[in-house]
């Protein structure tokens, strides 16, 4: 998205104009545009999309973040695009780049380990069976792609497709995997053990969390929820529970080299390195993507506890309360408080309820069934008013805290009765943590 503004910016033209004469029309790409919607005659080539392949069809897609993920394209024209790089930027008699440019787009730009893959200048690198590859895969909520060129080969390949199924493994990768296998076939040489394998696994045991996250705005939240556990095994080996095989069980991994490890069923590569400041980092196949090792305040077990008991006793407090109204008619029993003791069970409980309607209204706003409502702009009153929620019940806690401290002085109340309370109050202070810690109330809809 980036880049594209910056075209604009340089060419003084719009995105998909520039690209349509600069690129598409030159390479005869007469079936591709950036355009959204698609005009009559595109609109009825194009595929529909499917959550699954047995499901309804979706209508057309309009992208938020383009041109990022916003080209609508055949196969036949991609395969003109990747001849024109595997022939250095020429496509027949045409030349869209000078063959220095391609070879600079096509090479090693940053790297963190000369043991794994690099990024190149929109491709990465992803080398494997003895020779060096470049690509690029890409997403939409309904439309999964991957481009892989084996330059030395002078081989390209592309796949398409409008439905990712139910998600249990990426056919893509495992098509690309079994093509490169069959075509250029490899077999890795056996490593030999290492003496300090157990010791290394040990080291780097871990809850990892990727670079690709969002840290200064409400979106930070998720980052306790999808972190990668790296778990050692008593042979030295490691199982990490973001990478499945194709068979859908974890793959083991086994070091071949000081703090670098390989799939034992595949050519998979991690590595872990130490990060300028000291702190463990785990280097994959992927170079977009690094995985930094989080601290006991940031992992998911903590997260997840804190958060399921702070919602979960506050919750309680609030379907206790018709509950316990119900036992006491039924017997025909009276509650008795004071007109102070009733004051601060009512404010306890008021804090639990704003904090409550906090969690649930975010939920059912953010997890939207489609994941790029969020860049349109058109949630973002409803986020609003929703932190403004959220902010009162963490100031809330405050009064939470005062009304429970006053309970529990109270010695006529019954025992158990100020223990509930008393946790009502953790739950309120856990909620308030935890919604400021992880900026769920940062109002900014830079996001």
């Amino acid at each position: 998205s980036l880049a594209g503004y910056i075209v604009e910016r340089v060419s003084g033209l719009p995105f998909d104009t520039y690209i349509a004469e600069k690129i598409l029309k030159p390479l005869g790409m007469t079936r591709s545009t950036f355009s959204q919607p698609l005009n009559a005659e595109m609109k009825a080539m194009m595929s529909n999309g499917y959550q699954e392949g047995s499901g309804k069809p979706k209508p057309f897609e309009i992208v938020q973040a383009a041109p990022a993920g916003s080209l609508s394209a055949t196969a036949a024209d991609m395969s003109r695009f990747m001849i024109a790089h595997l022939q250095d930027g020429r496509f027949d008699n045409t030349e869209i780049l000078k063959p220095e440019t391609a070879r600079l787009m096509h090479s090693r730009q940053a790297a963190l380990s000369p043991d794994m893959n690099a990024m190149a200048l929109g491709f990465y690198e992803e080398s494997r069976n003895g020779h060096r590859i470049i690509g690029h895969g890409g997403d939409t909520q309904y439309f999964h792609s991957d481009l892989h060129l084996i330059l030395d080969a002078g081989v390209g390949f592309f796949v398409s497709y409008n439905s990712a199924g139910k998600g249990q493994i990426s056919p893509r990768g495992a098509l690309w995997t079994h093509f490169i296998d069959r075509y250029f076939p490899f077999t890795p040489p056996e490593p030999a053990a290492l003496p300090d394998a157990k010791a290394d696994a040990q080291s780097v045991a871990g809850y990892y969390l990727s670079s690709r996250r969002s840290e200064s705005t409400f979106l930070r939240a998720a980052n306790p929820f999808g972190q990668t556990h790296v778990m050692p095994q008593p042979d030295g080996t490691l199982k990490i529970s973001s990478f499945r095989d194709y068979n859908g069980q974890l793959k083991t991994w086994r070091e071949i080299a000081p703090m670098v490890y390989r799939a034992t069923s595949g050519q998979d590569r991690i590595a872990f390195q130490k990060d300028p400041d000291g702190n463990l980092r785990m280097l994959v196949n992927f170079p977009a993507v690094i995985f930094q090792r989080v601290s006991l305040i940031n992992n998911q077990p903590f997260n997840t506890t804190l958060l399921g008991f702070s919602v979960g006793v506050m919750g309680l407090t609030l379907l206790l309360i018709p509950l316990a109204g119900a036992i006491r008619r039924h017997f025909h029993a009276r509650l008795e408080l004071n007109h102070r003791q009733r004051r601060q069970r009512r404010i306890l409980r008021l804090v639990c309820a704003i904090d409550v309607a906090f969690i649930v209204l975010f939920l059912v706003v953010v997890v939207s069934p489609d994941p790029l409502a969020l860049l349109s702009g058109k949630l973002d009153v409803w986020i609003r008013m929703i932190q403004v929620l959220g902010a009162a019940g963490a100031v809330g806690s405050l009064a939470a805290i005062s009304a429970a401290t006053r309970l529990m002085r109270e010695s006529d109340l019954w025992f158990w009765g100020r223990v509930f309370d008393f946790a009502a109050m953790l739950g309120a202070i856990g909620f308030a943590w935890f919604v400021v810690y992880w900026n769920l109330v940062n109002f900014s809809m830079n996001y």
